[in-house]
Order: C-alpha cells, then structure tokens, then sequence
C-alpha cells in the first residue's frame, strides 16, 4: 500500500507549539463540569474549583467549549465574541481560572468558533435584509436582498462567515488576540 501522504495547507506551514508535542488534553463541557456558584448550571469557577482534579488525571491542557455570550445550551452559536456568557461566570472569572490552571502548568484552550456566528450576532442582524449595511460583507449571501444566506449544514440559526472578505479576517483576527 501507498504511504499516507500529508494533507494539503495551501502553502501555509502548519507548526504545532512546542508544548503541544507532550499534551494530554482535558476537554470541558462548561455547563455540566462543575457548578461553582450554586446555580445548578456549570461555571468556570466551578472549574476553578476543580482544577486540582484535572491535574491529578496528568492533564497539562484544558479544553473549553465556547464560553462566548450565545443563545444556545452549547455555545457554538456566538453572539458576542466580547462577552463570556453570564451563566459562565465574567472576565474576572476566565482570568482567575487561566491563573490558576497556569500555576498547576495546566494551558487553558477556548473553544474559538470563527466559521460562523449566531443569527442574533449584531453584524447578522443588522446586514439581514439591508444590502449595503456595514457589516452586510460578512456573510455568504445567496440573494442580492440579504435573506437568503450558506449556514452550517443543517443550522439555519448558524449563518457562515464570508472568509474573503479581509474585514472578516481582521475581525477574527482581533477577536482571536482579545
């Protein structure tokens, strides 16, 4: 049989960091880890509170699924990539748990979903139906109207990125460094 061969990156060399050649990855579904505040939801000081645990499992990184404000239970429908979704927990709270997670040489890894965004994301709701709109770039329409748009598969609620666009870039690539 043939070798596997690499796959393509577009001339784009890939280089993984050199902490990532020993990681064993801890993944954190927020809502169900481990509820800090008494909510009955999980957070990430319940993280926080747990991070002792994660260590002693070998785990060097830690894995978040989105944190970001979003409408849905799993979060893979930003609405805000500024804003930490209130039933996590606040900026305060993500800056204690990477603190600590970084005292015990844990990395902490966000969730960072930049193929597309809620349909209640501001720019969405904005260039929704208004051709012209500031942010009308930064989706894939299908119409010259604006109503009809590519989405994930399946998910009308998750309207696709326009990754052309050099203003959807730079604003990933803010967002990414925030």
């Amino acid at each position: 049989p043939a070798a596997a061969q690499p796959a393509p990156t577009g001339g784009i060399v890939v280089a993984s960091p050199a902490w990532a050649k020993d990681l064993v990855l801890y993944q954190v579904f927020v809502r169900s880890f481990a509820d800090g505040n008494g909510d009955g939801v999980g957070d990430l000081k319940g993280i926080t509170q747990r991070l002792d645990y994660i260590q002693s499992l070998g785990a060097n990184a830690l894995w978040l699924t989105p944190i970001f404000a979003s409408p849905s239970y799993h979060g893979y429908d930003t609405a805000d990539y500024y804003a930490i979704n209130p039933q996590f927990g606040t900026p305060e709270d993500l800056a204690e748990l990477t603190r600590e997670a970084h005292k015990r040489g844990i990395k902490v890894i966000l969730d960072f979903v930049a193929g597309h965004t809620s349909n209640q994301h501001p720019f969405f709701k904005e260039a929704y139906g208004h051709p012209g709109a500031p942010h009308s770039e930064f989706y894939r329409w299908q119409d010259g109207r604006q109503t009809q748009y590519a989405s994930f598969p399946g998910a009308p609620d998750l309207p696709s990125l326009n990754h052309s666009s050099p203003a959807v870039q730079q604003y990933l690539i803010d967002v990414a460094k925030h």
